[in-house]
């Protein structure tokens, strides 16, 4: 596996996990539940919108990768030309 994909993963799991825990927070402590459905309903809504969340910043974030990798790629081969 290459180092690029490493780097991928990596960071996509990182960014992943911390949108979906930011985006449930925020919903929770926004939406006052009485019952135990309200809860259950808030914890499945957070949930759903977390991971839609998250899919698009992995997006974002496997550009981002994308983008440094070829950044230092052009830079250690301008540097071995000279």
């Amino acid at each position: 596996m290459s180092t690029r994909i490493v780097a991928k993963i990596t960071a996509r799991t990182i960014v992943g996990f911390a949108t979906s825990f930011t985006v449930k927070n925020a919903i929770q402590q926004n939406v006052r539940t009485e019952t135990q459905l309200q809860k259950a309903g808030v914890n499945i809504g957070s949930t759903a919108v977390g991971v839609v969340v998250a899919e698009e910043t992995a997006a974002y974030t496997d550009r981002f990768v994308d983008l440094i990798f070829d950044a230092f790629t052009r830079k250690v081969e301008a540097e071995e030309i000279d």
